[in-house]
């Protein structure tokens, strides 16, 4: 079903679990593996949160991702929502352990160049690996594709 009208917001705070101000909202909608909301939207799957953020505050810019200040992931209190970099979002993820031990998303293009161009700075592929709490050898294949793209090879 095709859902391109002002339906979209109603739908998303439909499956949120209102509780007092500052605690979390539970999602009570269709979640992703890591627990994040998800919604069939216009024929994809969207992120819960993008939609909310976007019914209050308008467009995400194209560099930007919705992080949760809470750290848990199917809340959508629109106060525990921060706009970020997904270099920011792997940061806070990485510092809180949440990436240690798991599988890993795929890394988006800002986070692959970043490894890159830390490669180029001289730090090692496992430094590399444990700031962004990947394999060292993620670390390898993408700086490789670095070099390739930026003409060093």
């Amino acid at each position: 079903m095709n859902r391109t009208d002002g339906s979209v917001p109603k739908r998303v705070w439909a499956k949120i679990d209102v509780r007092e101000q500052d605690e979390c909202w539970p999602w009570k909608g269709s979640k992703r593996r890591e627990g994040h909301g998800q919604l069939w939207v216009a024929g994809t799957t969207v992120a819960a949160t993008r939609l909310l953020w976007v019914s209050i505050h308008g467009p995400v810019p194209r560099d930007r991702v919705v992080m949760h200040k809470c750290d848990n992931p199917p809340c959508m209190n629109p106060k525990h929502l921060q706009l970020g970099t997904n270099h920011d979002n792997v940061l806070d993820a990485q510092r809180k352990g949440r990436l240690k031990g798991r599988a890993r998303r795929k890394l988006k293009a800002e986070t692959r160049r970043e490894i890159g161009r830390l490669r180029a700075s001289g730090l090692t592929q496992r430094e590399v690996a444990e700031q962004f709490g990947v394999n060292p050898r993620t670390v390898a294949v993408w700086t490789k594709r670095y070099r390739e793209s930026s003409g060093q090879e």
